[in-house]
């Protein structure tokens, strides 16, 4: 799979579209089980994605809060999703990161 922003698209900046990201779900043509993050840092207003916990950088900058909305879309059929909206621990080390910024 890819990282995808605004109903489908591949990321979008500065007019043009392009890839963000690290590909998942995939590994030589073998698939896996990854495990895709997507956080709002409320403060910065922005959007940034993470894969088995490792940070994948900031998706897009001054987001307003009312305006995000976190989306999942599967591609094939069987395919299935398990969201973890912090009733478990998460894969990312959310509370280091809170600290950071």
């Amino acid at each position: 799979g890819r990282f995808y922003w605004n109903e489908g698209q591949p990321f979008h900046f500065a007019g043009e579209y392009e890839d963000y990201g690290d590909s998942y779900g995939e590994i030589d043509g073998v698939r896996v089980h990854q495990t895709v993050g997507c956080g709002f840092d409320i403060d910065k207003q922005e959007v940034f994605f993470t894969l088995d916990g490792r940070m994948m950088g900031v998706a897009r900058s001054q987001v307003e809060p009312h305006s995000f909305h976190a989306a999942v879309g599967l591609h094939s059929q069987g395919d299935s999703v398990v969201v973890n909206l912090g009733g478990a621990p998460f894969h990312f080390d959310i509370e280091t990161y809170c600290l950071r910024t």
